[in-house]
């Protein structure tokens, strides 16, 4: 239902690549209405969570692993988006460290999203960007508006079944539907280097630390799945 455009690749597999049936995503929201600007990337990794193990769609019949991590106030229930039941919407108050803290306190959470920003290296709590860096495998920088500034890959709908979830915000479905030839029908994001095999993971969310910044963390998270063993 999607086409995607990302450097010589041409598979959603590029995004988020050797996803297995222990990962799950995390997007950070700083604004409203902005898990649209990722919602093709969630609906990948909603593919990609039951791909990996088909006996989700029928036999458990599990809600996709889908956290969402709102930054100082909740900005709207994410329910279409799959993100269920309500305990995996965690809103977030204070500053960068306690963004990373939850993002790891949730444990299994082995790829990310999050609003583009600039960079910048912020201080956390000892060890906790070792945690972050051991486990997350990719990281994906979006943008609220669905257009992320100098994208490296496009994410493009060829059924119009993707914009189902989008207008089924709670509370919005009216700017939802209004938006949506703009938000949905692509979704640029930003990847660092995205043909060297390695992902400089996410420009980081404005809000998380002074003068818009996030920690430079970010920039040392591996492109591509998971190790081999």
């Amino acid at each position: 239902m999607c086409n995607l455009v990302i450097g010589p690749a041409h598979a959603s597999t590029d995004i988020f690549p050797k996803w297995n049936s222990h990962d799950r995503l995390g997007v950070v929201i700083n604004a409203p209405l902005g898990g649209l600007g990722a919602s093709h990337l969630i609906q990948i990794a909603t593919t990609s969570f039951y791909d990996a193990k088909p006996s989700r769609r029928a036999e458990r019949k599990v809600y996709p692993e889908i956290y969402s991590f709102h930054l100082g106030r909740g900005y709207g229930a994410h329910a279409p988006f799959d993100v269920w039941p309500q305990r995996r919407e965690k809103i977030i108050v204070g500053d960068h460290r306690d963004m990373l803290d939850a993002i790891n306190d949730c444990g299994g959470i082995t790829r990310l999203a999050i609003p583009g920003g600039p960079f910048h290296n912020l201080p956390h709590i000892p060890k906790e960007e070792d945690a972050a860096l051991d486990r997350i495998v990719t990281a994906v920088a979006y943008s609220t508006s669905g257009r992320t500034h100098e994208a490296d890959f496009s994410i493009t709908r060829n059924d119009r079944r993707t914009e189902y979830n989008p207008t089924r915000v709670p509370a919005t479905r009216r700017a939802a539907s209004t938006a949506s030839d703009e938000l949905t029908p692509t979704t640029q994001c930003r990847c660092p280097n995205p043909t060297i095999g390695r992902k400089d993971v996410m420009p980081p969310v404005p809000p998380l630390g002074p003068s818009g910044h996030l920690p430079g963390w970010h920039g040392r998270i591996r492109r591509g799945g998971h190790p081999q063993s």
